[in-house]
């Protein structure tokens, strides 16, 4: 029995880490999106934060007319504590036309 406990707590880590994972790629591809419309910095963050966590770390990158958005944040249970897992997502893009004034 305890075999079980621990393959079924194995697999419910496994899902919580690849669900952080995709909520990590979602934060940074909303908040570039967020910047490219001409919104501040601080609501792209926030924007971020509110879907990664707000433990996950936003860098900003505006390089030319090219936009970069890496957001960080550590692995959920166990697997991020014991193996010190950081997931990291990260999107470009350029400014859109007609953005806010």
């Amino acid at each position: 029995m305890p075999v079980i406990a621990v393959v079924v707590s194995l697999v419910v880590g496994v899902a919580a880490v690849g669900t952080m994972s995709v909520r990590t790629e979602e934060a940074a591809r909303l908040a570039a999106r967020s910047l490219a419309r001409g919104d501040s910095k601080t609501e792209a963050v926030r924007i971020a934060r509110d879907i990664a966590g707000q433990h996950a770390r936003v860098g900003i990158l505006h390089g030319g007319h090219r936009i970069q958005v890496t957001v960080t944040s550590p692995a959920p249970g166990p697997i991020g504590e014991w193996g010190g897992i950081v997931l990291t997502g990260q999107a470009e893009t350029g400014p859109e036309s007609g953005g806010r004034r």
